[in-house]
């Protein structure tokens, strides 16, 4: 990596769940020149067409500024906390030297993004910062730890959502939501729209944009 400059990746079980729970954080990495690398465990097919699919995500990175995109073909609906999906997450955080990961609480409803925050979880047990992200299907156990305002990235956020037009019918991922959820999250620490997470571990990592911690 270049001096000063930090190797970043977010990993989703399907596509569209990155854009929604770090989108705005996503994008703020890039403007300050991180590499920014985001990693799809599923190619998202019971949710349609693979292809398609796939082409919504590689679209929305790189409106949100993320200079690779890896999808590892697991089988959407039947995503394991198992040894190959942990070594397939390996395999990209060493392939870019990662110094932050983002992805998946483990307090999740839905068990394909569970697994996969089990996993990268374990993928990234030497990787110096790990940081847990809320999606739609979040239970009520998610515990805001860090609060990011991303008022100045919000509408890319919502441009990179707005990609995935096979899902335009899912209430989670309509655009309106999305902006309500970080108006919602905003309110807490005075931010117009924010981004929040748990934080698994940071050490000593100068690169996260700043964000206030939570007061509750």
């Amino acid at each position: 990596m270049a001096a000063g400059k930090a190797s970043v990746v977010a990993v989703g079980a399907h596509p569209d769940d990155i854009e929604f729970g770090c989108g705005g954080m996503i994008a703020l990495h890039a403007d300050i020149g991180d590499l920014v690398t985001l990693i799809y465990v599923s190619n998202g097919e019971r949710g349609g067409d693979p292809k398609e699919r796939v082409r919504e995500a590689r679209e929305a990175a790189r409106i949100l500024g993320a200079k690779k995109v890896e999808f590892l073909g697991f089988p959407d609906g039947r995503i394991g906390d198992s040894i190959e999906v942990v070594s397939k997450i390996e395999d990209v955080l060493r392939a870019v030297d990662a110094d932050i990961l983002y992805t998946h609480t483990l307090s999740e409803r839905h068990q394909d993004h569970r697994h996969v925050s089990q996993a990268a979880t374990s993928a990234a047990r030497d990787c110096p910062a790990l940081m847990y992200f809320e999606t739609p299907s979040s239970s009520n156990l998610f515990r805001p730890q860090y609060y990011v305002d991303i008022t100045g990235t919000i509408e890319r956020k919502l441009d990179a959502v707005r990609k995935h037009l096979s899902q335009k019918t899912k209430r989670g991922v309509k655009p309106e939501i999305v902006e309500g959820q970080a108006r919602f999250r905003g309110f807490d620490p005075g931010f117009q729209f924010a981004e929040c997470f748990e934080i698994s571990h940071l050490h000593g990592l100068i690169h996260v944009p700043r964000g206030k911690s939570a007061t509750r």
